[in-house]
């Protein structure tokens, strides 16, 4: 916690930053494919629209645990601690990742790699800003 300093005044309230979920997953053209299935069906199909969400998150999840390279230069420390942690922050839920997809404000893709056109896609798709920042 931190103290709130936005007032101006002196009172000192505890502001609580809740850590960041994440996932792991391929922004690729899978994913835009599959998003742009789920998202352009009506509504009423939406039992189906989740069925196709749910067998690409899946397969996608194994594509996932089976690449066992660490991005970022070096792997992480072996921590308990930090490791449950993280755990804990990421969201491996088919229903909870759909929901963050549908519910983003913002694309940015941090280099210019196989990711970058699909990130693009994504925002188009989904009707948000974007940015691509060389890294």
């Amino acid at each position: 916690t931190f103290p709130d300093t936005s007032s101006g005044t002196s009172d000192s309230q505890d502001v609580h930053i809740a850590t960041p979920n994440y996932m792991r997953i391929h922004v690729d053209s899978a994913l835009v494919e599959t998003l742009r299935k789920v998202l352009s069906r009506p509504a009423s199909g939406e039992d189906d629209n989740f069925r196709i969400w749910n067998e690409y998150w899946e397969k996608e999840q194994c594509r996932i645990q089976s690449n066992k390279m660490y991005y970022g230069g070096t792997a992480p420390k072996k921590n308990a601690a930090t490791d449950i942690d993280a755990k804990n922050c990421q969201i491996e839920d088919s229903r909870s990742a759909l929901e963050v997809f549908k519910s983003l404000d913002l694309i940015v893709g941090f280099h210019a790699d196989q990711a970058t056109e699909p990130s693009i896609d994504l925002a188009l798709l989904l009707g948000i800003p974007f940015a691509v920042v060389p890294w």
